[in-house]
């Protein structure tokens, strides 16, 4: 099963931003775009830091759940400066034993597990749900914040000349 969950920082004005990948495009400003484009990049890592911070602390500690979704959770990002998904995007996923975990499914609070390792039988337990999202509510802010900072300092400097 495919495990996704995804989040897009949104920001004051998607116009502002659409524009600015025009205008870095035009001006020809490689270095400015890639630095842009690493720093919202970068921003997974905290993003990765606070979801494994509430997969430790909200998911079931007996049997060991929390630990192991925590263990593995890998984070990706991407940024977009043109296009329907414009903006930052982070993606979380689970890799299991025999491809991706369901993390939207852990995440809303259902796990399937086997019964002491017996995988002819596979038994739905119900846990609390919406670790992804206490993750997004601390760091969303931030997130855009920090993005919305190299935005601004990219755009002063394209203006200032590159």
């Amino acid at each position: 099963m495919a495990g996704r969950a995804g989040f897009d920082a949104s920001i004051r004005g998607v116009e502002e931003l659409e524009k600015l990948g025009r205008d870095l495009r035009a001006a020809g400003a490689k270095d400015l775009k890639k630095e842009l484009m690493r720093s919202g990049r970068a921003l997974k890592e905290p993003f990765k830091a606070a979801l494994v911070a509430h997969a430790l602390s909200d998911l079931p500690k007996r049997g060991g759940l929390n630990q192991w979704v925590a263990g593995k959770i890998k984070v990706t990002s991407s940024v977009r400066l043109s296009g329907k998904l414009l903006g930052v995007r982070m993606k979380s996923r689970h890799p299991g034993k025999d491809g991706l975990s369901d993390l939207p499914a852990i995440n809303t609070g259902r796990v399937r597990h086997p019964l002491f390792g017996d995988t002819d039988r596979w038994y739905l337990t119900q846990i609390p749900a919406g670790f992804v999202q206490k993750a997004l509510d601390d760091m969303g802010d931030t997130i855009r914040e920090e993005f919305l900072r190299a935005v601004d300092d990219v755009a002063a400097r394209l203006r200032a000349g590159g």
